[in-house]
This record gives C-alpha cells, structure tokens and sequence, in this order.
C-alpha cells in the first residue's frame, strides 16, 4: 500500500464520517424525520434507521466519484481503485458485524442487501485483477512486437 493509496481511501472514509456527524448535528430531515413519525421501538423504525445508514454506506461510491475529480490526477491507478474497494468492503462487513454486536439482532433485509453490496465489491476486486493481467500481457506483447520490429528493421537495413 502506497501513501497515495491511502491517503485516497482515507479522505473517502472521512468524507463519509464528516457526513454523518453533518447529518445527525445539523438535524437532517433525513435522518430525523421518521423518529416523530414512526413508532419508537417498531419494525419500522429499525427499517427507517436501516435505510438511512445504508443509503449512507451506498454513499461511499458517488465520494469516490467526487474525490477523484478534486485529486490530481482525475483517474486513479487500478492499486488505488483496489485498495479503496477493500476498504469499503471492510466498512461494510464491519458494518453488519457492529449492528449484531450492538442490537443482538439485525434486519434480513440490510444484512442481504450489504452482503450483496460485499459480493458486488468482490467480483469487482476480480475484474480489477484480471485487469491487471490483461494489462501486463498486453504491454509485454506490445514490449516483444516492437523488439521483433526492431530487430527485422535493423536486419532489413543490412
């Protein structure tokens, strides 16, 4: 992990965090509207609450989005892109980890959803890989063409 992979992450993360506390201080209709709508300790308010926080999880990717074009350069490296798609994973794994912990329960229909936002980040943790592979091959057979080419001009100027 480089600095700049990090450092790329870690501004995301805080972006996210910044938002949160934004919300919950500033009184976000959002955020704060089903308390006096909805029964305190009903079913739905736990799926208000996981609404909420979802949508918030789900946030994470237009941050991405957002950083990358205030960061220098507007495409990040795969390593960066990577490297923040484990984070996020890890955000959202802990995530389902925190609520069981904190409650003693969950709801089925957050735990499916994220877990299938973490099999989203896997395959797209995949793809980047496969992409790294594809990418060395092609410079390597662009690499060895242009060594072939060398080499046959050379024997062709003889």
């Amino acid at each position: 992990m480089s600095r700049e992979e990090l450092v790329f992450a870690l501004n995301i993360l805080r972006e996210g965090r910044s938002k949160l506390v934004n919300s919950y201080c500033s009184e976000d209709p959002n955020l704060y509207s089903y308390m006096f709508s909805l029964p305190p300790n009903g079913p739905e308010m736990d799926l208000a609450i996981d609404k909420y926080f979802f949508e918030w999880l789900s946030a994470h990717s237009d941050m991405q989005i957002k950083e990358c074009k205030n960061s220098s350069t507007p495409t990040p490296s795969p390593e960066i892109t990577s490297y923040f798609l484990q984070a996020y994973k890890k955000l959202c794994e802990r995530f389902i980890v925190d609520r069981i912990n904190i409650e003693g329960k969950q709801s089925n229909a957050l735990t499916s959803l994220v877990k299938e936002k973490i099999d989203n980040l896997n395959k797209l943790l995949a793809i980047s890989a496969q992409h790294e592979e594809k990418l060395k091959k092609l410079r390597y057979m662009s690499t060895k063409e242009k060594y072939l080419f060398d080499e046959l001009f050379t024997s062709l100027k003889e």
